[in-house]
């Protein structure tokens, strides 16, 4: 069975990133991240983040993610993170989302620095770049929301979710439409009560399917 859990944003995890900044900024880094790492505020924090993608393919864009993932932990105190930001090519048409996914999570188990041990923080889109600009032809990124809700991209979704499961992932966590609320997204929310009602559609909808695949 897979854990999943379905959210919109990590309050605990954004204050850890904020008092990490006010940390560093007092040269406080090596004192303040060891009782992240070992003391009280160790169950009070979740230490993750986005460093780039591991890539199984490419040893030269390997070796850049390593350096910036075990810069992260130099700068924690050692402390290595426990989640990690990944996400599916929205530029990509929905037919190959599953096929992304599983080359991503390929691409982590390969690295000697996550494997399976990073629990996946995965950006789910809930539109592609097509339906956003306009290139499929009467479509927009509320007849996305409408598609989603009628279950026209059920086999995309789950392909996601199943390529994280086949690849050894026990637990995932999904951050579906993220950043939702900006116009620079395919799958911005909108201005009207009506699209606005689709996207809610649509959300509602994606998290009962990825909680049931699990």
């Amino acid at each position: 069975l897979l854990s999943v859990s379905v959210c919109l944003t990590s309050e605990l995890l954004a204050r850890y990133f904020v008092d990490c900044a006010k940390c560093l900024s007092k040269g406080q880094t090596s004192a303040y991240h060891e009782k992240v790492r070992t003391g009280s505020m160790a169950s009070k924090y979740v230490l993750g983040g986005y460093f780039g993608n591991p890539n199984g393919n490419d040893a030269s864009a390997e070796a850049y993610f390593e350096n910036i993932f075990n810069g992260f932990v130099s700068t924690m105190g050692g402390a290595k993170p426990v989640t990690m930001n990944g996400f599916v090519d929205f530029s990509q048409d929905p037919s190959t989302w599953a096929a992304n996914a599983s080359w991503t999570a390929w691409s982590w188990t390969q690295s000697p620095v996550v494997r399976t041990s990073v629990t996946p923080i995965i950006g789910i889109p809930m539109s592609d770049n097509n339906h956003w600009a306009g290139n499929v032809a009467g479509s927009t990124n509320d007849d996305f929301f409408k598609g989603i809700s009628n279950g026209a991209y059920d086999g995309a979704y789950k392909g996601v979710l199943d390529a994280w499961v086949n690849a050894g992932f026990k637990t995932v966590e999904l951050r579906l439409g993220y950043e939702m609320n900006g116009s620079f997204m395919p799958w911005y929310m909108g201005d009207d009560a009506s699209t606005q009602a689709d996207w809610v559609k649509a959300f509602q909808h994606l998290s009962t399917l990825m909680r049931a695949e699990a």
